[in-house]
């Protein structure tokens, strides 16, 4: 294999190893862990792609999260129902408290 040969098959690596879908299914196969080493892993990977793909300006950031906006919104979406099952639950605990206090 010949150097640029070599280097073409690294840049198809690297491409495929920072693609959205990539990120996604890395994202899914670690579904069990607790959303913030997800959301964690989700930041390292767009970030660690910056030493390989440089990001320097606001519009190819922009590009980068269009581009993996799906693992963002399904990440962003638990994130937000978990808060709200939290608020109920804390609702209903102040109203039970205060329910059996006499108040």
């Amino acid at each position: 294999m010949s150097i640029p040969e070599t280097q073409d098959e690294l840049e198809k690596a690297w491409v495929t190893a920072y693609s959205p879908e990539t990120i996604e299914r890395a994202l899914e196969s670690i579904s069990d862990k607790p959303l913030q080493q997800r959301v964690m892993h989700l930041v390292m990977r767009l970030c660690f792609r910056g030493i390989y793909f440089p990001q320097m300006n606001k519009r190819a950031w922009m590009k980068l999260i269009a581009q993996n906006r799906r693992a963002i919104f399904n990440l962003a979406k638990e994130s937000i129902s978990k808060r709200r099952a939290g608020q109920k639950r804390m609702t209903k605990f102040h109203s039970d408290l205060h329910g059996a206090s006499g108040d």
